[in-house]
């Protein structure tokens, strides 16, 4: 029999801080370079991962402001609901110079992760096994899919594909908290991402559909 789920105040605030000044890897490199090895030890691993843009700012925030991000709202609301991503939000989302693009939790990191990016798909917007649109290209009104949430916010904000982007600019932080027979660590997962999204304001953590 399994432990109970417990929670852990001290694993909480002290995964926290590490997220935030643990040093991230360039997604090319976890995927493509040097990180290799890692990125496939990450299979099966339990944790809370964190994408950052990394680097020179300049072409996010010029995007930005080009481009209100729109999400759905609730049910009973048929228009966009518009959301200005403004200077000081990006201030709030901004931790040694990184500015913090999405918080999350998986049983599955590299997986997980892996469902983020489509890194060897260049248009996500298509199915390619049928050759048809999954939705109209960067459209706010219906997401290509619902698992690829870091892309989908890049390519809703470039209007365009954002694999270039995620090479020259998203990093990924992590901290593997996996389940184990003496101490299962779903609940700390949980408040976790939960602090750290509170702490950040990740800019595509925001959810108003429900």
């Amino acid at each position: 029999m399994t432990g109970a789920a417990t929670f852990d105040l001290d694993i909480i605030n002290s995964s926290v801080n590490d997220l935030k000044l643990k040093n991230y890897v360039l997604v090319k490199e976890l995927i493509e370079g040097v990180e290799r090895k890692t990125f496939s030890s990450l299979n099966g691993a339990a944790g809370v991962y964190v994408f950052w843009w990394v680097g020179d700012t300049t072409n996010l925030s010029e995007a930005i402001d080009k481009q209100p991000y729109k999400l759905k709202g609730p049910v009973n609301r048929d228009d966009l609901i518009t959301v200005k991503i403004c200077q000081d939000w990006l201030r709030a989302a901004t931790c040694d110079n990184k500015i913090c693009l999405y918080v999350g939790k998986s049983t599955n990191l590299k997986n997980r992760i892996s469902n983020h990016l489509r890194y060897t798909v260049k248009d996500i917007w298509v199915d390619a096994e049928n050759n048809c649109k999954t939705a109209a290209p960067f459209s706010f009104e219906k997401k290509p899919n619902t698992v690829s949430q870091l892309r989908i916010g890049l390519e809703r904000i470039f209007q365009d594909h954002s694999v270039g982007y995620i090479k020259n600019h998203v990093a990924i932080s992590w901290l593997s908290l996996p389940d184990t027979d003496d101490s299962n660590n779903a609940i700390n997962r949980f408040y976790i991402e939960d602090k750290m999204v509170s702490d950040l304001f990740p800019i595509f953590n925001v959810d108003v559909e429900r």
